[in-house]
């Protein structure tokens, strides 16, 4: 880095966050978001594919706690032998959808006539100042419940953008919702604004763990179903976070999924995290679920939690 860049605090800090990404990260686009946050701009591919194959050199010979002191390298030399499949953390692959192609939600139409409009108009998602407040919020209470129950060996600081990668968040997630009781604890011993104690206490009471199905899309939100404690249908208006969850999930419609609802500033979100059950339905399956649909609109579209 240092015959690349010279020698400057920005140089530096980005030579220490690309040590603790070779340790701790996951995934290629972390390291672009550090290069561009520090402003330091390669010369040519040449030199951009050099560093990035000294990168992956580092990070697949690197031992890592989590892999209880093996490299990535003799973690898959041992699944190997072992002839086991390997559980990897879920992550939803984004599809390149060009404005003509068929739409992802399977509706029949051309991309730029369906759910193109929800990306264009941003209305199904939360706006830059909302995110920016959820994620804070979100990463505090991750922070705390890491230090309290030591899930991973990392500070996760309560900003946004947060350099931790998505598993590490991920495995904290899961705890906190094994004791969602960690979220009054929080803010008990946490100095916080009004604004984000109101949101917590929320979470706490009214969040909604379980399988839901997305049915529909509409300009304002996803519409879900799931099943009420009482065992009748009822419907969601899901907004997406950064990006709607048609966006985000590019799947056809019903897919099953399972999340943690949220209520956030009057609306309906998800914690973050979607895991998609991958199934496909049949036609007479569909049209089962559009009677259900057609069934539980008759009560209204819930969208907020409180």
């Amino acid at each position: 880095m240092w015959n690349v860049f010279g020698y400057s605090k920005f140089t530096s800090e980005s030579y220490e966050e690309v040590r603790n990404y070779i340790t701790y990260g996951d995934g290629i686009s972390e390291l672009g978001y550090i290069f561009e946050r520090r402003n330091l701009i390669f010369h040519g591919e040449d030199e951009l594919q050099e560093f990035i194959e000294l990168i992956m050199l580092a990070k697949n010979n690197t031992r890592i706690w989590e892999n209880n002191g093996h490299t990535p390298s003799e973690l898959h030399e041992i699944n190997c032998k072992r002839d086991r499949n390997v559980v990897q953390f879920p992550k939803i692959q984004r599809q390149v959808v060009g404005r003509n192609d068929p739409c992802p939600c399977g509706s029949g139409k051309k991309y730029k006539k369906c759910c193109s409009r929800f990306d264009e108009e941003k209305t199904a998602q939360l706006s830059s100042e909302e995110r920016r407040l959820f994620y804070e919020t979100w990463f505090g209470l991750m922070s705390f419940v890491n230090e309290r129950k030591h899930v991973i060996r990392v500070k996760i600081k309560p900003e946004y953008p947060n350099a931790v990668t998505d598993m590490m968040i991920h495995k904290v997630r899961e705890v906190l919702w094994e004791c969602p009781d960690l979220i009054n604890e929080y803010i008990n011993e946490t100095q916080l604004s009004q604004e984000k104690i109101e949101i917590l206490r929320l979470w706490r009471k009214n969040h909604k763990k379980g399988m839901f199905f997305i049915l529909e899309y509409q300009p304002e939100y996803a519409i879900a179903i799931a099943l009420s404690e009482q065992g009748k249908d009822l419907l969601y208006g899901i907004k997406g976070i950064s990006d709607s969850v048609a966006s985000t999930l590019q799947r056809n419609l019903p897919v099953q999924i399972e999340t943690v609802l949220l209520p956030f500033k009057g609306k309906i979100i998800y914690d973050s995290f979607i895991s998609i059950i991958p199934i496909e339905y049949t036609d007479s399956i569909r049209v089962a679920f559009r009677a259900v649909y057609d069934d539980a609109i008759k009560h209204g579209i819930i969208t907020r939690l409180e």
